[in-house]
């Protein structure tokens, strides 16, 4: 089962079997890596040239900052208008972007979802319907997706390596975590998303922390399953049980209906990166407009210069523009905006480092999610290919780090030290899967995401700025506005900014 699936009440146990786990004396690393680094690319902003040769001056209806989720969503919204989208990467989707080797896509951020109930928000399930992404199972009551290949086997789905060896979930067997299910139970269906639905009688559980509920509600934090709830609540926030807050905590394990039904799990082999294609598919042609950094953002009487910084050719761009969706990471208003900064400097994001393996031939698992919560701090298991829809020759892997805010500022030396982050990843993904891998691989490439994800503590939750604007013609989207790091939240947040201006 994997990070999304839980232990029914009736307490089937889990399995364990014991395995050897062999350890190289020494990792390969005769291949290729690719380092694609996001936040050094964001510290243009103050590091980079402060102005570069100006190039030319466009005349725009509305201007989109970041193509991640939420960005593409509101321009798709806002498709009929003359609009541009700025991205600071070189490639669609933000922190569900993807990677090809030869034609092979691969995952190097979100990489799957899970089918949605009908009580989630209407707008983002209409604009999913007419991506064609999902059709309505009237007998299940779920929204199902379309692209049918890309659903994972129940069986393949995932293993869990704990220290004597695997068992089928990351929740350990034991009767305080049959006590934890029953409690939770009780907010079945309150939790849907986006989390603005939320009842306002669930909304003071967002000012304590989801360790504070547990303690309240008496269920014992034994250390094997605080490790399992921490583990969990990282993969998808960023943080574990004492950070993230209570109503938080809840809506991941409530959000859709894990016990009463079989959620499938919907992964292409491109990651979520197939919802960024399906939106830019929706869009008039050149309409983003990547490599690009936005250094100001100047508003004049009732439209907006903004001046674009071409990280390619270093020569700057102007944009005389009517509206602006800000969609990128919210600390870069900081540098471009700096009047609207202080409403987001609170917001504290967790940074990610994901690693993909190009493999000559398949490994011996073949599970799609190997999960590893008793590994060192940050590692949150591999993700296989091969359970994956993939008629391509080769088996890709990812894996990923979750590390803490204070661990950023390290990750600029990523360049000079990845041989020994290569190294431990790779021992790692060796531990997980029970086989050494290090020795097949083509191609490696590692991903630096300084701010992947915000954390969801205590207050953050329904903070939308949009709703005390300052500029009318300026709104903003994002996960980062109050917002659960989750897809479904990024759609929604970029339609709702759209209608803003509408």
């Amino acid at each position: 089962m994997n990070r999304r699936t839980f232990l029914k009440l009736s307490g089937s146990g889990l399995f364990s079997s014991l395995v050897s786990c062999r350890q190289p004396d020494e990792i390969n690393l005769n291949f290729p890596v690719q380092i694609q680094d996001d936040l050094l690319r964001g510290h243009r902003l103050f590091n980079g040239p402060k102005s570069g040769k100006f190039r030319k001056e466009y005349r725009k209806d509305v201007l989109v900052v970041g193509a991640g989720i939420s960005g593409l969503a509101s321009a798709y919204q806002l498709r009929s208008r003359d609009a541009v989208v700025i991205e600071i990467g070189n490639t669609i989707g933000g922190s569900s972007a993807s990677g090809d080797y030869k034609g092979i896509p691969f995952s190097m951020g979100a990489h799957y979802d899970l089918e949605y109930p009908d009580y989630y928000g209407r707008e983002t399930l209409e604009l999913l319907v007419e991506l064609g992404v999902i059709r309505l199972n009237p007998v299940r009551r779920l929204w199902e997706f379309v692209d049918r290949q890309f659903l994972i086997e129940p069986d393949e789905e995932s293993q869990c390596r704990v220290r004597l060896g695997f068992r089928s979930e990351v929740l350990p067997d034991t009767p305080q975590t049959l006590r934890f299910i029953q409690w939770i139970q009780s907010f079945s269906g309150s939790m849907p998303m986006p989390t603005r639905l939320i009842s306002p009688e669930f909304r003071e559980l967002n000012f304590i922390t989801f360790a504070q509920l547990l303690k309240k509600e008496g269920i014992d934090i034994s250390a094997e399953f605080r490790q399992a709830i921490d583990y969990q609540l990282t993969d998808d926030y960023g943080a574990g049980m004492d950070q993230v807050s209570a109503l938080a905590g809840i809506h991941y394990y409530q959000c859709r209906p894990y016990y009463s039904e079989s959620i499938q799990v919907f992964s292409p082999p491109q990651g979520n990166a197939y919802f960024a294609d399906k939106l830019l598919g929706g869009l008039p042609p050149d309409t983003v407009r990547l490599n690009s950094l936005v250094k100001s953002i100047l508003p004049e009487s009732n439209r907006f210069k903004v001046q674009v910084l071409d990280l390619i050719t270093g020569e700057t761009d102007e944009y005389r523009v009517s509206q602006v969706v800000y969609a990128g990471h919210k600390q870069g208003l900081k540098y471009s905006l700096p009047e609207e900064y202080p409403r987001f400097s609170e917001t504290i994001y967790a940074p990610w480092l994901v690693f993909n393996f190009i493999l000559n031939r398949p490994t011996e698992s073949k599970f799609w999610q190997n999960e590893m919560p008793v590994s060192d701090s940050g590692f949150l298991g591999v993700v296989n290919s091969q359970a994956q829809y993939a008629p391509f020759p080769n088996t890709s892997l990812g894996a990923y780090f979750c590390l803490s805010p204070d661990q950023r500022a390290s990750l600029l030396e990523i360049h000079k030290n990845s041989a020994s982050w290569l190294r431990r990843v790779l021992s790692l993904i060796n531990q997980a899967l029970d086989e050494r891998i290090d020795q097949r691989i083509l191609q490696g490439s590692i991903r630096v995401l300084g701010h992947a994800m915000p954390i969801p503590v205590p207050g953050y939750l329904f903070q939308d700025r949009n709703d005390q604007r300052k500029f009318e013609g300026l709104v903003y989207a994002g996960v980062d506005n109050g917002r659960l790091p989750l897809m479904f939240e990024a759609l929604d947040s970029g339609i709702l900014a759209a209608s803003l201006l509408s």
